[in-house]
């Protein structure tokens, strides 16, 4: 991968441009994904960064960014007086939940979602011959572009992350701010694709999940249809909290925070402040206040943003030494119940005191 993406560089501009675009096209898989994050180590070229933004703008090009305002997610909130509430754990073990973490992310990593295709960048006379090539095109793309966009959305969040990050020093604000733009859109726009899936099949759905329970659990009715219901909501909501992670995750890093903040005003969404908060959690592990105080008015309201925001805020201090008086105040300011137990922490503590 890295002496292919050094030999793209190396070509004269249009060319390469060419190569772009065909990694870009098949940027789902980990080969062409593997390739292109190399490129972008290889080069700052300007007219390279941009034509990679260019083809990766394409994903679901015709969709519209998530928000998470009361109006995108109505459909959700009509459930939400049936989700269990959401507490500040008091018996949880930092250590041990992040070895968890750690254990957890190490199952997905040995996991690989995404199958390789077997090509990578042939000519085009190694294929059998044009016409076969063109029908196979046409079937991938009306049979697999909603899937195969899903997975490019996810590893184009991953490759504008690694540009932002690799070349925060080098390349200009404006460019940054653009690559930024970029990653949140993408992963903006295929969290609103699989709403709009979930909205629409919401009957059918639950309708399965329901037939699947009454397989295999003699519950009643009643208890069945609440659990298909929850079922949808929990698995809508995860997603929602992935998306925000994964960019989160992808394009964070502690010595950009001011263009964090400047992305967040851009979009003024919901979600853009979301991600801006996790970022703040997670690489400079404080609590941000008064971003917190500053997106709480427009979300208290509403059920499903609002418990994405806990959850975010309660899984730091679940993974993270914070003070007793940071996580009163997150009790206070964000309505969350605190289970009132004694941490292994402080119980440990006590031990090492007698």
């Amino acid at each position: 991968y890295f002496f292919v993406a050094k030999k793209i560089t190396d070509m004269e501009q249009s060319e390469a441009m060419d190569f772009l675009d065909t990694l870009c096209e098949k940027i789902h898989t980990e080969k062409h994904a593997n390739i292109l994050i190399f490129i972008t180590h290889h080069t700052k070229e300007k007219p390279i960064i941009d034509r990679i933004c260019s083809n990766l703008r394409n994903i679901f090009k015709d969709g519209k960014e998530a928000t998470l305002n009361k109006e995108n997610v109505e459909f959700l909130n009509e459930m939400a007086g049936e989700i269990p509430r959401i507490v500040i754990d008091q018996s949880k073990d930092v250590e041990r939940e992040r070895i968890e973490a750690l254990r957890s992310q190490d199952k997905i990593d040995r996991r690989n979602p995404i199958n390789d295709e077997d090509e990578v960048l042939y000519e085009k006379d190694s294929y059998q011959n044009e016409d076969d090539e063109d029908d196979y095109n046409e079937d991938i793309q009306s049979l697999n572009k909603d899937l195969i966009d899903v997975n490019r959305s996810y590893k184009a969040v991953e490759i504008l992350g690694q540009i932002i990050r690799n070349r925060k020093g080098s390349l200009p604000i404006p460019q940054l701010e653009y690559l930024g733009s970029e990653a949140y859109s993408v992963g903006f726009r295929f969290l609103d694709f699989y709403y709009s899936i979930t909205r629409q099949m919401k009957d059918e759905i639950i309708s399965e999940v329901h037939r699947l329970i009454s397989d295999k659990r003699n519950w009643s009715t009643e208890k069945i249809t609440k659990e298909a219901r929850l079922f949808y909501w929990t698995y809508s909501y995860m997603m929602s909290l992935n998306v925000i992670r994964k960019i989160a995750f992808s394009v964070g890093h502690k010595d950009l925070m001011p263009y964090y903040a400047t992305l967040s005003d851009k979009f003024g969404s919901e979600i853009s402040k979301l991600v801006e908060i996790s970022i703040q959690l997670e690489f400079t592990k404080t609590i941000p206040k008064n971003n917190i105080l500053a997106i709480w008015p427009s979300i208290k309201d509403n059920m499903m943003t609002r418990r994405l925001l806990q959850e975010i805020v309660i899984t730091h201090l679940h993974m993270h030494y914070t003070k007793h008086e940071d996580k009163a105040w997150i009790a206070e300011k964000l309505s969350i119940p605190v289970k009132d137990q004694v941490t292994l922490q402080q119980r440990n503590a006590i031990k090492d005191i007698n």
